[in-house]
């Protein structure tokens, strides 16, 4: 088949072949992307059973997770089933191994990946039935991704089974599988049992002559004790394999994601492991992986006496102890990163994530300048989905990082908390405290003052006091607050916004005056009217921030708030107001200071807000977002080198940040230099999927003429982010530039005009909505509407958006309006090439009155 085109793919090469097929590496032409293509064997299937085979199919292709390979089609071609997934120029986990022992921690990190990977599949109900050495690609920075879950079935349907052939590998078959009874997700966790077994050993541990000997002895014997094998293991490492191999599915793991917290919580307490005979296996370099580090995965169960009663003991003396370990880097740059929870009662976790926000928090607040402390938000690590202290070097160049786990003990919640040096990742202390919700007073400054002892720093007077500005003296509203704040932590979890407003709703009932709890429930309802853009939820925003500042008019963080909403709901002068506010009372807020420079930009003050962007990079030298702001700032100025510089500054300060990498291929598209924009714009999709990042590809796709290309990212920009209008107004241009795609760009148009309109709600002053919507409209044939919106922006506004407006007044028939804003753009900085490279432009571009101005112009 090399060199044939089926559908959109032109085959390249041979990858492999064996009995469920030939797969081989294929350029998609439409994305300019390379896949693997798997083409099943003929005979596979019945035709009565090929149409349920791609439906469920489609359902595993509907897998998103970072440890699972991306399946983007499931087709048929000529009576040939295929599939189209990422294509990984890893080597298998068996390649890896070579029936050798693997490094513990290695080992670990590898089965909490492929955990991760499992337990999105069970949330889907989806069971691999095939976990294996050889489903298992491993990159050169040992990151995991389980291959062919096309081959997995939803429910309890059989995996696809070859005539004549046994159905998955008979090494790692669960013992229901072996027997042929249904099987459900706890199968995998076995086959994921008897991978940690092999890694750990470098042997199987069912591993007869022959398949029939291996499927009884899997049915029939005990696995061979794990510390016979390799002795030295940590504690607890034996059993958690050995309840993964129990015969009972009902006696196993329940979930892949209860196995991944119990092994995080054992790799997180090991920073040597045991050394073995043969050197460290180390992984060949290939090329870089599709997609980022995994996600957390889900609390584990924790029954192990050994590990209990440490736990308990270090309780019961109340011991903070510290690891002998490395001298600390004076420049701290720190994550800290989400607590696990250990058990089966998993009604805790708001209140562990709730601890950890206020933990965060606060450090910032009392880190004094001498200190050199620099704490990345906690809701940078959350968005990025950050659990390991070696992604948090790796995206953020964090050289210290908190680890820690919590669980229920009687009636308290005991947390453990480590500090990590991520130089050699290595334990530099540890600390244990409790949080009783009868008396929860005082766990905060437990956990602080913990933490800034780790860090081998002085308390400042924040530290010191028992209570921050703004608390509660009332343990149940305290309570409630921890819930909310927990909530609002994973606020992109189903309905964990409205647990948010109810829970800090309940804290301000108990507590009418605390002042904390107003600020995070108007943050909360803030986020509530940004999904569902209701202003109504703005309107609630706007009082609870209010009401915060009226009851403690000392605390910053409800200034910062109040004026945050405030920017955004269109209140700028007011807005301006409360961030100074906060800012003297609390110099060090960084976020109100960015606020602040946004708001002067966005107001047309810019020699303020240049002013105050340079401020914060150097209060903050070693902060990216600082210089992420500063560049975005130039880059709207049309100062392009600079924007370039300040964003190359925040790449070198975050590697791996996508949003770095997407705005450096925005600025790249601007500058009409297409090659690099896809450059970076699909480094930044390789490092995390967003709606954003397939947007901007989309639109350097347009620009430089590549309308099925660009229409293709775009979609998948809109499927994505539903709400993302600019999005399906950028794909309307895209179809509006293919032929028989007229219909789909009404609808996408018609589409971008209702959410966009129901934005312009929440914020009404937010003139390039309007200008956007003048664009849609003009090419929907609505004139009168499309000049309505340019009326709705100020005169003195309308320069900032006058590529839209050029477009509008041409698209409407109004050429003497668009030729005299591109002289004025042209005499100023020149013919852009979001003008010169629009195709709906071509026309005016050759008017007589401009064609000598743009041939002496063009750059």
């Amino acid at each position: 088949m090399i060199g044939q085109r089926v559908s959109h793919y032109n085959i390249v090469s041979k990858i492999g072949q064996g009995g469920m097929g030939v797969v081989y590496k294929a350029e998609d032409t439409k994305l300019n992307r390379p896949v693997a293509m798997k083409f099943l064997p003929a005979g596979a299937f019945e035709e009565s059973d090929k149409v349920r085979f791609l439906n469920e199919a489609k359902t595993a292709a509907r897998l998103h997770h970072p440890n699972i390979c991306p399946i983007y089609e499931v087709d048929e071609a000529d009576g040939q089933l295929f599939f189209v997934m990422a294509y990984l120029e890893g080597q298998p986990l068996g390649n890896v191994l070579r029936n050798q022992p693997m490094e513990t921690n290695q080992a670990l990190a590898l089965a909490i990946q492929i955990a991760g990977g499992l337990e999105e599949a069970r949330r889907q109900g989806v069971v691999h039935r095939d976990i294996k050495p050889a489903n298992i690609i491993v990159n050169p920075q040992g990151h995991a991704y389980i291959v062919d879950f096309g081959l997995a079935l939803a429910g309890g349907s059989s995996r696809l089974t070859v005539p004549g052939s046994v159905m998955g590998t008979p090494s790692y078959m669960s013992p229901e599988q072996a027997q042929g009874r249904p099987v459900d997700h706890r199968a995998d966790v076995w086959a994921l049992g008897v991978v940690l077994f092999e890694m750990l050993s470098g042997k199987r541990p069912f591993d007869r002559d022959h398949s029939q000997s291996v499927l009884f002895s899997i049915v029939n014997d005990p696995p061979p004790p794990l510390g016979s094998l390799r002795p030295g293991l940590p504690a607890g490492l034996a059993e958690v394999v050995e309840k993964a191999l129990a015969k009972n599915p009902d006696q196993r793991w329940r979930t892949a994601g209860e196995m991944a917290g119990e092994l995080r919580f054992i790799k997180d307490g090991n920073p040597t492991s045991a050394p073995l005979n043969n050197p460290t296996i180390t992984i060949a370099a290939v090329a870089v992986p599709e997609v980022a580090p995994d996600p957390a995965p889900k609390p584990s169960s924790r029954k192990f006496a050994a590990g209990a009663a440490a736990l308990a003991a270090l309780a019961a003396a109340a011991a903070w102890y510290q690891f002998a370990g490395p001298e600390l880097p004076r420049e701290k740059n720190l994550a800290v990163l989400p607590f696990s929870v250990i058990g089966s009662d998993q009604s805790v976790l708001p209140i562990v994530d709730g601890l950890v926000e206020t933990l965060t928090s606060r450090l910032g607040e009392a880190a004094e300048p001498q200190w050199k402390i620099l704490v990345i938000p906690s809701s940078e690590i959350r968005s990025r989905k950050i659990n390991s202290a070696e992604d948090a070097k790796r995206i953020y160049g964090a050289n210290l990082a908190v680890t820690g786990s919590a669980q229920k003990v009687d009636e308290k919640v005991r947390f453990h908390m480590n500090l990590v040096d991520t130089a050699t990742m290595r334990q530099a202390g540890a600390r244990s405290f409790d949080y009783d919700a009868r008396k929860p007073f005082g766990v905060g400054d437990d956990a602080l003052n913990g933490l800034l002892s780790l860090l081998q720093v002085r308390f400042s007077k924040a530290a010191q006091r028992p209570s921050s500005t703004g608390e509660t003296s009332n343990p149940e509203a305290y309570a409630s607050y921890l819930k909310g704040r927990g909530y609002y932590a994973r606020f992109d979890i189903g309905d964990n916004v409205d647990r948010a407003i109810e829970s800090l709703l309940d804290a301000t009932r108990a507590d009418p005056k605390y002042s904390l709890a107003f600020a995070a429930l108007g943050e909360a309802y803030w986020r509530k009217a940004l999904v569902t853009s209701d202003k109504t939820w703005a309107e609630q925003a706007r009082a609870a921030a209010q009401r915060a500042v009226e009851l403690d008019p000392n605390l910053a963080v409800a200034h910062a708030k109040l004026g945050d909403i405030q920017a955004q709901s269109g209140s700028r002068e007011a807005a301006i107001q409360e961030l100074r506010t906060a800012m003297k009372l609390d110099p060090g807020n960084a976020d109100a200071h960015r606020a602040l420079a946004s708001l002067y930009a966005n107001m047309g003050r810019l020699p303020e807000a240049e002013k105050s962007f340079i401020e914060v990079t150097q209060r903050r030298p070693s902060d990216w977002l600082s210089y992420f702001q500063l560049g975005v700032f130039y880059w709207s100025q049309n100062r392009y080198a600079e924007a370039e510089t300040a964003l190359g500054r925040s790449r070198e300060l975050t590697p791996d940040n996508e949003a770095v990498s997407r705005n450096l291929g925005g600025l790249y598209v601007i500058e009409g230099r297409y090659s690099d924009a896809r450059r970076e714009l699909k480094r930044a999709i390789e490092l995390k999927k967003s709606a954003r990042g397939y947007s901007v590809l989309g639109v350097a796709e347009y620009y430089d003429r590549h309308f099925k290309e660009s229409a293709a990212a775009l979609e998948e920009a809109v499927r994505l982010d539903s709400n993302f209008y600019i999005g399906f107004g950028n794909l309307g241009s895209a179809y509006r530039q293919m032929q028989g795609a007229k219909d789909k760009a009404t609808l996408a148009f018609t589409r971008a005009i209702e959410l966009g309109q129901k934005r312009l709600e929440l914020t009404p002053h937010d003139y390039s909505i309007h200008a956007n919507l003048a664009e849609y409209k003009a090419k929907l044939g609505d004139s009168a509407g499309s000049l309505a919106e340019i009326n709705q922006i100020p005169p003195d506004k309308r320069a900032e958006f006058w590529g839209r407006l050029v477009l509008a007044y041409e698209l409407t028939g109004h050429r003497a309006e668009a030729v005299r804003w591109i002289e004025n753009a042209v005499a100023k900085t020149g013919l852009p090439h979001e003008v010169k490279d629009d195709p709906e432009l071509a026309s005016l571009l050759s008017d007589p009155s401009l064609k000598h101005l743009v041939e002496s112009r063009k750059r």
